[in-house]
Order: C-alpha cells, then structure tokens, then sequence
C-alpha cells in the first residue's frame, strides 16, 4: 500500500495511520470497552529498491513499531506538534485497517443473531483501506476481501475505482517479479495508456499563414456594414473601421514601424485604442500598451527595456514626461486625410509579415521584482 501511495503521489515519504486493538496486556482480556489506539507507520519508497527488499525493510519498521503500540497517539502528536489544520488529519491522512478477527458467534436463548456490517456514510480520513480475511466454515482462510473508503470533497467513485485498479495491478507485478524495481511496475491498462501517451498527445495541426491582420480583414471583407466597435454613442462599421486603421497603419509605416518593431498605446479603453491597436498590427508591429494611470517609474522603465519605435496617445492621456527618444504621435490630432484606406499588404510594410513575428507584448505586474516582458506571436 505506501508502494501504491508513493506512485500515486510522486513522493516517496508515506506515512499511513493503522488501528491496533490495543489489548497486547492480557490483564485486559476480561475487561469491558474500548481500547483501541491509532499507530503511524512511516515507510521510506526507493523507486530504485524491489519489491522484496521494501517488503523486509517494512517488516522491521512495522515490527518495531508495535512494541509501542500501547503509547497514545494524542500523546505523539502532543510531543511532535505538527502544524495543524482543520482540512486535515495530523500525521496522516491515509488509513490502512486490517480485520482479522473472526466474528464470534453469539448465541442467545430462542434468539438467531449474526452479525451485520454498518455504513457510516462518513470517513474520517482522505483515504481508508480495510482488508479483511475470509475463512471456511472450517476455519482455513479463503482470501482477502478490500475496500476503499474516500471522502468525497476530494475524490469520486471513478477515481477512487481506479485506484483499486491500479492497486490490484501492482499486487499481481509484484508477486510476479517481487526482484524487480517497485518504479517500474506498470499502473496503467491498456485503456489509460491510450489516452496519456497518445490521446492527450495529439496535438497535430495543419500549419496556417493566418495573422490576426489577415483574419480582420477577411471578416471585414464578409460584413463590411455590421457594427464592429461600440464606444458609447460611437458606434464604426467594419468598413468604416478598417479604413481607419489602414489610414493610421500607413502613418505608423512612415515612423518606423514594421514586422519586430514595437509600438507603445498609452491611452484608456476607447475606440481610439482599439484603432491603435489593429493599427500597429497592420503595420506588421507589436503593440505594447501602457496604462496612463500607472506611476510614471514604471511606464519609464518599461519604455526604456520595450525601446519602442513610437508611442500611440491622445492628447487627453498625454500628462508625463517621456524618456527620449520616444516619439510621441497623439491619434486625435494627426492629419491621416492624405493617407490611403485600401487594405495594407506586404508590398507597403517596410518587411513582409508572418504568423510568428510578435503582435503583443505584455509586462508583468513586477511584484516579484522588476516588470519582465512578454512577447506572443500572431
């Protein structure tokens, strides 16, 4: 069982919690009540040691751990003081119970009595064990009967139907080959096999050309009147969009800007942003964008690592001095009248654009140090 544990939890400490009777004193036989004691039994997993060696080592771990089984186990977990939690057992978390008690036979007068086995419908553990020994009539015994018991906010039945699976698959590999190493006995059956190594890893795709550009466009070209950015009583259509964006992606070529270039938004959310935004994509570039509200130390370091060719703004969210050289272009007061509206293609941008050239570049929020750059390609 901690060999079934340590696979299943990729750690290679297991401790598991075992009920012992308690009645090692035979002063006790004649008495009345419960003595019942909990004892935790610590069993270190090698992935490299097999089967029969762990076995031997577990034997005198085990053995020696019943020479005090009688101690309280309040008593261990007063002196040892673990960090405690209301989400959990301490020391354990995992019970194994062996049963192997023959039921006795009570007889009464004018009375048929057996005994009947309760559902509590409630564990006190993750995970319960219970092994109990089957005998004949005759007292020889005819096996083993097992049992999981699991709490359900962690586990399911399937879950836990596979852990018996799996667990009955190492008991058969390990009396097969007890020599061989208990990290290579197989887990998993045909079926999981499947799934993991094959199912999950298919992950083939055909290759595309795409760009977020090319796929604008294509949508623009399908619904050229439907609305495609609403910026509360502003409302463009997706022709009347794209036009604005050609407009502005051909002003940002004549800056600079193109395929590897990054271009910086320091604007709030508005239509002129979103412009902005497919702008610089037209233009091949990868957007950056900035919040003006952010202190003015960081939108300086940022711009100072990012070294953008440009900084899209408006004249509302331009307030803070600039590091230089950053050329600042505010989206409502450019004069793009001149500038063409037909669709930009490669043969205007200063390089051909690819799906693998960035479009967006994200800076993390620096609370474990200073902001770090991220770039995503198309």
């Amino acid at each position: 069982f901690a060999v079934f544990l340590a696979r299943m939890s990729g750690t290679g400490d297991i401790a598991i919690g075992t009920p012992v009777a308690g009645r090692g004193d035979p002063a006790l036989d004649d008495l009345v009540g419960m003595f019942v004691n909990t004892l935790v039994l610590r069993t270190p997993v090698d992935g490299a040691s097999n089967f029969t060696t762990l076995l031997s080592t577990v034997r005198e771990t085990d053995l020696a751990a019943f020479e005090h089984a009688d101690v309280p186990f309040e008593r261990v977990v007063q002196a040892l003081n673990p960090a405690r939690s209301t989400t959990r057992h301490p020391l354990f978390q995992v019970m194994l119970v062996l049963q192997n008690q023959e039921h006795p036979k009570l007889e009464l007068a004018g009375l048929n009595a057996r005994i009947e086995d309760i559902d509590h419908a409630a564990t006190q553990f993750d995970l319960t064990l219970t092994i109990s020994e089957r005998y004949y009539d005759k007292g020889a015994p005819t096996g083993l009967n097992a049992a999981f018991t699991y709490t359900a906010d962690l586990f399911d039945e399937d879950t836990v139907r596979g852990f018996a699976d799996r667990f009955t698959r190492l008991l058969d590999a390990a009396v097969a080959d007890p020599d061989s190493p208990v990290g290579d006995i197989d887990l998993l059956d045909p079926t999981e096999k499947q799934l993991i190594l094959a199912d999950w890893n298919h992950t083939d795709h055909a290759p595309t050309t795409d760009t977020l550009v090319s796929i604008f466009g294509a949508q623009a070209a399908r619904t050229p009147d439907a609305p495609a950015v609403v910026d509360g009583d502003r409302c463009l259509s997706y022709a009347e969009f794209n036009a604005r964006v050609n407009r502005l992606a051909r002003h940002l070529i004549t800056e600079g800007v193109g395929p590897e270039t990054i271009v910086a938004l320091r604007m709030r959310r508005s239509l002129d942003f979103v412009v902005g935004v497919y702008a610089t994509l037209t233009a091949g570039g990868a957007y950056l964008p900035i919040d003006p509200d952010h202190p003015a130390e960081r939108t300086h370091f940022i711009l100072s690592v990012a070294q953008p060719t440009c900084m899209l703004t408006t004249t509302h969210d331009d307030h803070i001095d600039l590091p230089d050289p950053v050329p600042v272009l505010h989206t409502d007061t450019i004069d793009l009248s001149r500038m063409s509206a037909a669709p930009v293609t490669d043969a205007d941008r200063r390089a051909p654009l690819r799906p693998q050239n960035t479009a967006y570049v994200m800076f993390t929020s620096g609370s474990t140090g200073r902001p770090k750059g991220v770039t995503v390609a198309h």
